[in-house]
């Protein structure tokens, strides 16, 4: 079975960055780490709907 292609919007945290390095990984993802701030994640939610998975 192939693995579900994720992306994982956020800033640069001491939890996420295990994520990001590939330290950890998400048990059957493919993960897309993307870093940024809060008001771009923001921005692009609500002018683009960027973060909606349907």
């Amino acid at each position: 079975m192939a693995n579900i292609p994720i992306t994982v919007a956020t800033n640069n945290y001491d939890r996420t960055r295990a994520i990001k390095g590939g330290a950890i990984a998400v048990n059957g993802c493919d993960v897309t780490y993307l870093n940024m701030l809060p008001e771009e994640m923001l921005s692009r939610a609500v002018r683009y709907a960027t973060w909606n998975s349907m």
